[in-house]
């Protein structure tokens, strides 16, 4: 059997399933015990108040109102199949830490599938038309795949570059989607009358194309680029899962790694699942091959470098009667030190023997002396 099969397969099923918990917030959110009792968070008071401006921007800028700002902050997608019909979409929000001035931030996130600005030229419009369509607009929220509210310490995320980096995720079919990041100081619970008078909320607004998993063609999840692999003690409680979407089954954590330059002494290591492979009519088994090539990148183009062994999955090397539903999961890691300082691609090369498919990822990377 494949080294890591048995290490990853069920972390990356069960990971799906762990970690969706998500705090819907609408504006004039009640504070009653009906909600406190049908949430999986509940804010207090003080944070409810901290958090309706923000509520109140994003319907001014769903209304057309105002214009997000330029870029404040930036964000990074990865996407694994979901449950059924759906993708799973962790994500790193990476902030300057000069923008922030206090030790905790409050985030405010919103996402609602993606719609093309279109002029109606069409005057023959039914009365009910027009009543779903003042229903539909008398309630910004109505379309939103997905919404959370929450308070980040921000000394508990600080990168070692020292920026702030928030790992949130969300679940949606394939299709286009708008997401929405807004992002404020907090004051806590006893702020000063004028506390929030130089606090300015900012706002990021990007599309972000979701794939289908589910359309049985041979496809791959991100690659998923990490600095280590820790095991913990125990498994994250809710809470703490939703903070920590690279998870895998709630005890193996992924320290993710947001660039990609190395040290020569570092290693380049990633998780990559291949989707939807044939299965044989006899085993019910994959035959997936996945080659690495990696070319060095220079101004006079590029050169083959070298290859490692390919991977193969098959009813060899995979566990007996092993669930492939949501991936055949791969780890890859190779150490960096026989690499001169230099820019590379690594081109991984997918076959699907049974299907008679082949698709290529690649990985560009940068190796520090």
């Amino acid at each position: 059997m494949n080294r890591m099969t048995r290490r990853w397969a069920a972390m990356v099923v069960s990971t799906i399933t762990f970690i969706l918990f998500a705090l819907m917030i609408s504006p004039g959110l009640a504070r009653g015990q009906e909600e406190a009792e049908s949430a999986e968070t509940v804010l207090e008071d003080w944070q409810l108040d901290e958090v309706q401006p923000l509520v109140d921007t994003l319907v001014s800028v769903l209304a057309g109102e105002s214009v997000p700002g330029d870029n404040p902050f930036a964000i990074k997608t990865d996407f694994m199949k979901g449950a059924e019909g759906s993708a799973f979409v962790p994500m790193v929000v990476t902030i300057d830490a000069s923008k922030v001035s206090d030790s905790s931030v409050l985030v405010y996130l919103f996402v609602e599938p993606h719609v093309e600005s279109t002029v109606d030229v069409d005057v023959d419009t039914d009365t009910d038309t027009d009543t779903d369509t003042d229903t539909q607009d008398s309630d910004p929220f109505a379309n939103r795949v997905y919404e959370d509210a929450f308070f980040v310490d921000v000394s508990d995320n600080r990168s070692a570059g020292g920026q702030i980096e928030i790992e949130r995720a969300f679940q949606a079919p394939g299709g286009v989607y708008d997401v929405y990041v807004l992002l404020r100081d907090s004051k806590g619970e006893d702020p000063d009358d004028d506390a929030f008078a130089d606090s300015t909320i900012m706002t990021l607004k990007t599309e972000v194309e979701v794939p289908d998993f589910w359309n049985d063609q041979l496809q791959t999840s991100s690659v998923l680029l990490y600095e280590s692999v820790e095991t913990l003690p125990v498994p994250l409680a809710p809470e703490e899962a939703r903070a920590n979407p690279y998870t895998l089954g709630g005890q193996t954590q992924l320290v993710m790694k947001h660039d990609q330059v190395f040290a020569k002494d570092a290693e380049l290591g990633f998780i990559l699942v291949v989707y939807n492979p044939q299965l044989s009519a006899v085993e019910l088994s994959p035959s997936v091959t996945i080659e690495y090539d990696f070319q060095t990148l220079t101004d006079a183009g590029e050169t083959f470098f070298n290859r490692t062994p390919p991977q193969e999955f098959n009813a060899q090397t995979l566990a007996p009667g092993q669930d492939i539903t949501l991936g055949i999961p791969t780890e890859f890691g190779v150490p960096l030190s026989v690499f001169p300082a230099g820019d590379y691609r690594l081109d991984m090369k997918i076959t699907d023997k049974y299907r008679n498919a082949t698709i290529v990822r690649t990985l560009n990377f940068t190796v520090n002396e």
